[in-house]
């Protein structure tokens, strides 16, 4: 069975196909919005939906293109390579006979995807307030991807509906700070000439495994289990909401920041590397790109516990995820074409995943762009990087690659330039013999190189640096000069197992071209060597062998991990060499678009459809490999013989409506395999209704509240109707040490279970249909076990007297005032005495004292369709107001409206909930939302999921009062349990700088 998501999709696609033409409008996909940056220097493909068979006209920057939309109303075409472009222009689309689509201030540049974890994801807004306050840069742009709340998927989505936003101080603290950084160095450094475009698609906590696209692990053996897993709990589910849908926009390259949540040998001893490798080259080929930048950034130290540093001088490669193995592995993606690290292993926090300093971060990764992308005449881009390593006698003499001006012991203090310690010794480097006894190294930086011995090693085997978790006082650097200052860059780890383990490559290249390096190069076991072929003018090439066999006509190759000696050859030509791309379908169902053997040219792209019939889904095989469901197939820079084979599996829809009263799960449309089970279907009953009638297709099944169906045969239909029900009170009083205790949880569960937060006097009272009910009491501290006691509303009423708790929950689980263990005494915090609109319940904000963390306690809107408001003096002068937001079930739909303005001059609507504040002179009107960060087995979202902080400055012309609103104005849908908290809302001076312990 498909998604929800994805079965609303095809059904809208359904829908659309059916519908009248003269209802259907041209639109384009979401990244062409206002503001929107193409990619300069290549053909920038613009794509959309429109009536079928229709003529599409796109005229942009002097060019007008055509196309005519296909039959399911797809159109897609491409703008000439066009040169950077900084002032922005008006893109017209055009449906014959129907509407135009007018796109704004679209410029010219170079766009980067900025992916990974939560280290990326990690705002602006979370520090560097000057930063934030001073980001008026027009031409960079950015977008975080809105997949419309659809988290995971099994198989690829085709559109999102994120917006391109201009960076500026109101909203750029949104925005990821690595990002930011990077993308501020490379506009300034090219005064502004080259707009740069950045989409955010980070999420925390996840592994390398879902971000994979397919069409990269196909050609590495070792990750071929990757394919018979699990999409939705193993790899691909991430790519295919957040990566896919991107597709073919033209893109410069990626920045990456993932690793802490690594693996241990999960496929092989260098599987994260190959994973790596295999992202590198999905992302390059479903972009269709030739070239493709793919800039990472190595983890940083980290680790406050004697495990995870250095306890003496015997490395610990493998420590769980955030492993110093990995550090290694991700050094050998270096050898990727178009590839570059940034380390941040000086600039991590013991006690923190998320280091402050992302300033350095972004600014090292975009020393590879200026030299790579640029043409800055950068001396050097990384650290040091083992090259090589001689034994004599008891001495080991290291060199280096990116050595600089030379190697040195250095001193980093975040945000600014390393500085040489003179007088201080070399750190964390380890060295033993033949026993695999390790002791720390006596070390001598000579130039380039680096002299390793030991008193207790005769004969060198195996030497390390840095291989902890937390290598803490990890201290060689190179020198470099960065903006004109000395600066230095931190050395990769290195260990060698063996110091004799070498491999030799020996590369050459026939009349016509080059290789590069060519003749004998020696390397460490576990090193990647990258080798580039290159054809003279009027020349192809026509083959590469690799240890005599062929690799095809490739441009690059890289060796993985060497573990034996091999040989590459290339040789040229002066006609290209012609391949075969062979397409069939397997069965009925749909249509493949060629079919047959198609003739491909060295170098040329070549796109198939795929178009199901009806309601199918198609399953599409690339090489061999399952690709899941796509609807077309795009080869790129071919060099080599390909087969594409198209399936369809017959489906049917379950189309499920209920009726005022009550819902049901799942609601609305849902795609069945034929020959499959359908889910189950729960219907629950709002407080004061029972179930009428169930519909089967027509046939009354009773008063169920559930319904199981034979597996698909044909399209089915269940409609609940509900009938009221006499409701009747339930009451009680929680209580701890005989006092009333406030803040406390009570849930009633009923069929929908209510929930009620207890006020000062512990009282609690919901309304209830006849029945046996549970009341769970949960205090508001988790230290203390809840209790649950039955109700009985047969009767008619169910007065539950007092539900007693323990007296120490007084003292710690009542309502407090915020203290935050002292941290933030520069801000007014205003979480007290907001007037609420019904149906919205706010609880007060409350801390515990006894928190070691400092953390709050649960404040904030649990039903979203909800508002509340505030009234607040203040006096003329600029102001920051600050505040987290978590969201919960479909949390990327759970959008949060923050308003401050005058107060109105009547009371609110209550049925109206945007009167909370005048929009017209309103000093702040601010959309934000949570991000998602994990999913569960029923593929629903955690409730909190994630915490994400939010600042906005606004000025204050006159002394006055004002109206300070939190609101929520977006419809739930059917079946939809979706909250918006607010934590620790507060406004203060826009030049403090709040100490608040990050989450």
């Amino acid at each position: 069975m498909k998604s929800l998501a994805t079965a609303a999709l095809l059904c809208a696609t359904v829908l659309m196909t059916l519908a009248s033409t003269a209802h259907a409008t041209v639109a384009a996909n979401g990244l062409f919005s206002d503001h929107t940056v193409l990619q300069r220097g290549k053909p920038c493909p613009v794509w959309g939906t429109a009536t079928p068979n229709k003529l599409i006209t796109v005229v942009f920057n002097g060019q007008t293109k055509t196309t005519t939309a296909d039959a399911q109303g797809d159109w897609r075409l491409a703008l000439d390579a066009m040169v950077a472009k900084a002032a922005g222009a008006a893109m017209t689309i055009t449906e014959a006979g129907s509407n135009t689509l007018s796109v704004t201030d679209v410029v010219v540049g170079d766009v980067w995807i900025c992916s990974g974890q939560s280290n990326m994801a990690h705002n602006l807004g979370g520090g560097h307030d000057g930063d934030v306050a001073a980001a008026n840069y027009p031409g960079i742009r950015w977008m975080w991807v809105d997949n419309g709340g659809t988290f995971v998927a099994p198989d690829p989505l085709g559109s999102i509906k994120s917006k391109w936003k201009v960076c500026a101080p109101d909203n750029i603290g949104g925005f990821s700070a690595v990002a930011f950084y990077f993308a501020k160095k490379i506009y300034l450094d090219q005064k502004g000439d080259i707009p740069i475009g950045l989409i955010g698609n980070s999420v925390g906590g996840t592994r390398i495994d879902p971000w994979l696209i397919q069409d990269g692990c196909v050609d590495i053996p070792v990750l071929a289990p990757l394919f018979k897993m699990e999409v939705m709990t193993g790899p691909f589910c991430l790519a295919n909401t957040l990566i896919h849908p991107l597709a073919p926009f033209g893109l410069k390259g990626m920045i990456w920041y993932q690793g802490e949540n690594s693996e241990n040998n999960v496929q092989s001893e260098d599987s994260y590397y190959l994973k790596m490798k295999g992202l590198y080259q999905g992302y390059k080929r479903l972009f269709g790109l030739d070239d493709f930048a793919f800039y990472f950034v190595q983890i940083a130290n980290w680790g406050d516990t004697a495990e995870l540093q250095p306890k003496g001088p015997t490395p610990v490669l493998n420590q769980g995820g955030w492993a110093a193995d990995t550090r290694l592995q991700q050094a050998n993606a270096m050898a990727l074409p178009h590839s570059g690290m940034a380390s941040a292993l000086d600039i991590g926090e013991s006690n923190d995943w998320h280091p402050k300093d992302k300033l350095d971060v972004g600014e090292r990764l975009a020393l590879w762009a200026l030299k790579n992308d640029y043409g800055r005449d950068i001396a050097e881009t990384s650290g040091p990087i083992l090259r090589d390593v001689t034994v004599t006698g008891n001495k080991a003499l290291c060199t280096f690659e990116h050595a600089g001006n030379g190697l040195m012991v250095g001193a980093k203090t975040p945000y600014q330039p390393t500085k040489e310690a003179s007088g201080t010794k070399l750190a964390l480097f380890s060295i033993a013999g033949a026993d695999g006894v390790w002791y720390w190294a006596d070390t001598k930086i000579a130039g380039n190189t680096i002299e390793m011995s030991s008193p207790s090693v005769a004969a060198p085997k195996k030497l390390a640096y840095a291989n902890w978790t937390n290598p803490l006082g990890a201290n060689l650097y190179n020198k470099v000069t960065v903006d004109g200052k000395p600066d230095g860059l931190p050395a990769s780890p290195f260990f060698v197992d063996d110091v004799a383990a070498k491999f030799t490559i020996t590369a050459s290249a026939g009349s016509g071209g080059t290789i590069s390096p060519v003749g004998k190069t020696t390397y460490l076991k576990r090193k990647t060597a990258l080798y580039a072929i290159t054809p003279g003018k009027g020349f192809y090439i026509q083959d590469v062998k690799v240890d005599g066999v062929s690799v095809e006509s490739v441009k690059y190759y890289t060796f993985d991990p060497l573990t034996a000696n091999h040989t590459i050859a290339a040789t040229f030509g002066q006609s290209p060499p012609v391949y075969t791309i062979t397409a069939s379908v397997d069965g009925k169902g749909g249509a493949i678009s060629p079919v047959g053997k198609a003739q491909v040219k060295q170098g040329e792209s070549r796109t198939f459809r795929i178009t199901p019939d009806g309601v199918n889904n198609a399953v599409v095989l690339v090489d061999g490999q399952p690709m899941g469901e796509r609807h077309s197939f795009t080869f790129t820079d071919v060099r080599t013989d390909h087969t594409i084979a198209a399936s369809f599996k017959q489906n049917f829809s379950l189309t499920a409506t209920a009726a005022t009263g009550g819902d049901i799960t799942p609601p609305g449309v849902t795609v069945v395999a034929a020959g499959s089970a359908p889910p189950t279907c729960s219907i629950r009953t709002q407080t004061g209704y029972k179930v009428k009638s169930v519909l089967v297709n027509g046939s009354d099944k009773g008063a169920v509240t559930r319904y199981t169906f034979a597996p698909a045969t044909a399209n089915m239909t269940i409609a609940v109707a509900f009938e009221s029900s006499p409701i009747y009170a339930v009451s009680g009083k929680v209580m701890a040490g005989g006092k009333p205790l406030a803040g406390a949880y009570v849930t009633l569960q009923t069929s929908i279970p209510q929930q009620f937060i207890t006020k000062e006097d512990g009282a609690f009272a919901f309304t209830a249909s006849a029945g046996n009910y549970e009341v769970d009491v949960l205090p508001c501290n988790p230290a203390y076990a809840g209790k649950s006691i039955p109700a009985d509303v047969t009767r008619g009423k169910a007065d539950l007297g007092e539900v007693k708790l323990p007296p120490e929950m007084v003292k710690n689980g009542g309502f407090e005032k915020n203290q935050w263990n002292k941290k933030w005494p520069e801000e007014t915090n205003l979480c007290d005495d907001w007037k609420l609109l019904e149906p919205c319940k706010v609880n007060r904000y409350h801390a515990h004292n006894d928190n070691p963390n400092g953390y709050p306690g649960r404040w904030g809107l649990p039903t979203v369709d909800g508002a509340a408001y505030q009234d607040v003096t203040l006096t003329p002068g600029t102001y920051r107001i600050t505040f987290w937001v978590s969201g919960g079930e479909r949390v990327a739909k759970s959008k949060a409206v923050v308003r401050l303005g005058k107060p109105l001059s009547v009371p609110p609507d209550k049925s109206k909930l945007d009167a909370l504040s005048q929009n017209d002179g309103s000093l702040l009107d601010l959309t934000v939302g949570a991000d998602p960060q994990f999913i569960n087995d029923a593929r629903t979202i955690k409730s909190p999921v994630w915490w994400k902080q939010h600042r906005q400055y606004f000025t204050v012309a006159a002394a006055g009062t004002y109206r300070l609103s939190l609101c929520t104005p977006t419809t739930l849908l059917p079946g939809e349990n979706r909250d918006v908290a607010f934590d620790d809302v507060s406004i203060g001076a826009a030049d403090n700088v709040a100490k608040g312990k990050p989450r």
